[in-house]
């Protein structure tokens, strides 16, 4: 056992010296080399060494490294044993544009179905902290509407045929986020959370079931007064008064929730 776990832990260091350096790109290419076939047959021993490595803050980068490697030829056995850890750690990264290498493996493995499910269920019962790490990785699990020709706009109507098909496939989805997203913005005064929900909060009351509609006015009015300047300058955005868009604000780390 300890001969496998000290391997993996090899090519990691390896991995994690060489980012950054002249010699990376030589370094990357020999790991995967080295590794592929291995990874690829990966023993139970292996998948376990994979779960505790993608809770930690560096050894995660090498593990999705040699994921996004493999997304289309990966085994079934090791997509599935991988997918609930690769979503958390896609809900643990605070980087709100790294976190896609995390969900993008799951969604071409499963689907976005299952990712945008598992996502939504941390936004729904989990921590602060896990809500609005869930709500930045929903962004890279959207089904995306393709256009292949000059369109009058980029709506939903001149959208490919293929790509509003696979849109209108998630329709229960996108209301179960629309309606999840709402109430946790009302209810939950947490700044963190409520700077990952402004920027995809809908407004038009007609996507909302009646019983939900009265939230969206109290919505407005929370975002409008709120102390936190990129929640005020974001609900501006969404009203269409403002149209230079801020970054996101860093996350705290998880332990500092």
């Amino acid at each position: 056992m300890g001969r496998l776990n000290n391997s993996w832990d090899d090519y990691c260091v390896r991995y994690l010296a060489a980012l950054g350096t002249d010699l990376a790109d030589e370094t990357l290419k020999s790991l995967w080399s080295e590794t592929k076939q291995r990874f690829l047959s990966a023993s139970e021993e292996d998948i376990n060494w994979f779960i505790q490595a993608l809770a930690d803050e560096q050894r995660k980068l090498f593990v999705v490294f040699m994921v996004n490697k493999v997304t289309k030829s990966a085994p079934k056995q090791l997509e599935k044993a991988l997918f609930s850890p690769l979503i958390r750690a896609a809900v643990y990264e605070i980087n709100p544009s790294f976190n896609r290498s995390f969900v993008e493996p799951c969604v071409i493995a499963f689907g976005h179905r299952l990712v945008n499910e598992a996502l939504l269920d941390f936004v729904e019962h989990g921590s602060n902290f896990e809500k609005a790490g869930a709500v930045n990785a929903l962004y890279w699990a959207q089904v995306s509407l393709r256009f292949d020709r000059e369109v009058p706009s980029f709506s939903k109507e001149y959208a490919t045929p293929e790509s509003q098909a696979a849109y209108d496939a998630l329709a229960d989805i996108q209301l179960r986020k629309r309606c999840l997203f709402l109430r946790e913005f009302v209810k939950n005064s947490s700044v963190e959370v409520r700077r990952s929900i402004i920027p995809s909060l809908v407004l038009d009351p007609l996507l909302y079931p009646d019983e939900l509609r009265h939230l969206i006015p109290e919505a407005i009015a929370i975002a409008k007064t709120h102390p936190d300047s990129y929640i005020c300058h974001r609900i501006e955005v969404q009203l269409g008064t403002e149209s230079l868009l801020q970054p996101l604000p860093p996350r705290n780390s998880k332990h500092q929730t």
